[in-house]
């Protein structure tokens, strides 16, 4: 018997459909016409297509009042890359070599 409603199953399925699932509960918007100030460590520009990780953040409201910033800036910071790795070696001799633990030892 098939269940009803199975999303693992092999049948084909529309890609809005399945995007539609992922975005379910997300707030989704435009932002037209603003000032995108970027810094960013692996590359001098932004690459089309390439994933960035950081933060983005709004630095100004755009006021209808205020005639001289017609748009609002945002500011991109590219995060440092952070890699763990299990007990790094914290010193390298030819006899000998150091470790460091999870916990700090």
């Amino acid at each position: 018997m098939e269940a009803k409603n199975n999303k693992h199953s092999r049948k084909p399925r529309l890609v809005g459909g399945i995007i539609g699932e992922m975005l379910q509960g997300w707030h989704r918007s435009t932002e037209l016409c603003v000032d995108l100030k970027t810094i960013l460590r692996s590359d001098p520009v932004m690459k089309t297509g390439k994933a960035y990780h950081g933060v983005l953040r709004r630095d100004t409201d755009a006021e209808i009042e205020d005639f001289r910033c017609h748009d609002p800036h945002f500011t991109f910071t590219e995060a440092v890359p952070w890699f763990s790795k299990r007990n790094p070696r914290v010193f390298v001799g030819e006899h000998i070599s150091v470790t460091r633990r999870d916990d700090g030892t």
